[in-house]
């Protein structure tokens, strides 16, 4: 027997199946995908869409909200998406109500924000070789700049666990810093190790 096959597992009818689901899916580019208590926030090339997927045999379109660039990642805290919008800085989104988001406001930055990451009202952002940008976002309508991180290459990914933030550093590699109280890095690392590259952390 031949090496082809309608799916690796399924029936040619299962496939159609899958097929015809993934038919109302967006077919605009995606480049990051973040689920939410029955809701996917899907960050692509045109701007922000919502699906329902509490049962995800039948996703459920709901709002979206276009930007005037192609978004690379997105944060939720508290009914409000965070956007990484590259050389727009991130946008930020009232998303309390799925079916209708309404923007708020935009953060510029000097560098390309390529990944955010919200916690405690602390927005993290990977802004190229501008390094690591901390902005408070406690009050999402009157966002803060708090500090400014140095990156040895270019900042292209967020991962915290704990008190410890891991950075993608490309190819300096990956970055671990402490955390403090207040949320803010310490300017020393714990860890730098200079693997061969790092574009992604999770």
């Amino acid at each position: 027997s031949g090496l082809a096959s309608p799916g690796w597992g399924q029936s040619e009818n299962k496939q159609k199946e899958k097929q015809a689901e993934e038919a109302v899916l967006p077919t605009v580019h995606c480049n990051e995908v973040l689920v939410r208590d029955g809701v996917a926030y899907l960050a692509q090339t045109s701007g922000l869409t919502m699906l329902g997927v509490a049962d995800p045999a039948r996703p459920r379109a709901l709002g979206n909200l276009g930007v005037p660039a192609p978004l690379t990642g997105v944060a939720v805290e508290d009914g409000v998406a965070y956007l990484a919008a590259g050389a727009h800085g991130m946008y930020i989104t009232d998303v309390s109500d799925p079916d209708a988001p309404r923007g708020l406001t935009r953060v510029d930055t000097p560098g390309r924000v390529r990944q955010v990451l919200v916690r405690n009202g602390l927005a993290y952002l990977a802004d190229s070789r501008e390094g690591l940008r901390v902005v408070n976002v406690s009050n999402p309508e009157r966002p803060i700049h708090r500090s400014r991180h140095p990156t040895r290459d270019v900042a292209r990914s967020i991962a915290i666990h704990g008190d410890v933030l891991a950075l993608a550093e490309g190819s300096a590699g990956v970055r671990l810093v402490r955390l403090q109280r207040d949320g803010v890095p310490r300017e020393t690392a714990i860890v730098s190790a200079p693997i061969l590259e790092a574009n992604w952390i999770a």
